[in-house]
Parts: C-alpha cells; structure tokens; sequence
C-alpha cells in the first residue's frame, strides 16, 4: 500500500513539476512578449516625440515668419507716422513762418488743414480806383515772399470795394482791382 501512494504521490509531483515547467516557459514567454511590446512602446513613443518636434518646429517658424511679417508691417506704420509727423510739422512751420510775416492790420492768416488762406484787407484803393498805390507795395512782397514759403500754394485773389456806387460798377471795378 505504500507503493501505491508513494506512485500516486509520483505522479501528482510529476504532474505539479510539469504544470510548474509549462507555467515557467508562459511566463518567460510573456515576460519576451512583454519585453517586445516595452520595445514597440519606446519605438512608438520615440517615433510620436519626432512627429511633435517637427509639429513644433514648424508652428515656430510659422510664428517666426508671421513675426517678421507683422514687425515688417509695423515697421511701415512707424516710417509712415513719422514721415506724416515730419510732414505735419513742416507744414505747421511753413504757416508759422507765413503768420509772422503779416501784420494785424494787413490781414488774418489761417490754416483750415494743409491750406493756408491769407485774407488781407490792409490794401488801400482810392474810392473808384482799382490802381496799387505804392503805401500797398510792403504788402505784396510779403505776399511774394509768402508764396516763396508755400511753392505749391494756390490763390484767389478777390477785389473788394467800398459801398459806394452801383452793383455793376462796383464790381467791374472789383475785377480790375483783382487784375491788378
């Protein structure tokens, strides 16, 4: 009898040491599969860092390249304001420079934007007359040497009268006091 349960015990331990073999070679054989797939996964994720530092590199030269375009643009901008401010004040200077050449008593001198209007009423005409009278030569050289400072000026020259006299005659004599 002991025989027997001494074979039985055999067996079962044979049986035991060959289930304990097979489980080590699924393990090992999982422990190589899981090894390949760790593997796989770090290729993977080698691969996916790759993709996004060029992902990266491209949206940074984008970034670059819509920089250099912006700061180019906004350069201009800052050339063009200071190419008008320039311009403004130019202008300002060359109507600074008109003012103080006339008198109160010649005149007002006013600017309404880029314009300058010179409204001169210091010229004296005899009653009916429309000739210059050479007290009036001060203030056509002023107005000469205003139109020196303004090349690109243009004039209306107007000849007013006194209240004296017809509409007709009155304003043909304004018109030979503008001609002259």
């Amino acid at each position: 009898p002991n025989a027997e349960v001494v074979r039985v015990l055999r067996q079962d331990l044979e049986g035991l040491l060959d289930s304990l073999r097979q489980a080590r070679m699924s393990q090992t054989k999982a422990q190589v599969r899981i090894a390949a797939l760790q593997e796989e996964m770090e290729a993977q994720r080698v691969r996916q860092e790759k993709r996004l530092e060029q992902a990266l590199d491209e949206v940074q030269r984008g970034n670059r390249a819509q920089v250099a375009r912006l700061r180019s643009k906004l350069e201009a901008q800052q050339s063009q304001a200071a190419q008008e401010a320039r311009s403004r004040k130019a202008a300002k200077e060359r109507f600074d420079s008109v003012r103080a050449m006339f008198l109160p008593d010649d005149g007002q001198v006013l600017r309404e934007g880029d314009n300058v209007i010179l409204r001169l009423y210091g010229f004296e005409f005899a009653s009916g007359k429309s000739t210059l009278e050479t007290g009036n030569f001060g203030l056509v050289n002023r107005i000469a040497d205003a139109l020196n400072v303004l090349p690109d000026a243009n004039g209306l020259i107007t000849g007013p009268t006194d209240s004296i006299g017809n509409t007709e005659s009155n304003t043909s004599l304004s018109l030979q006091t503008a001609a002259n």
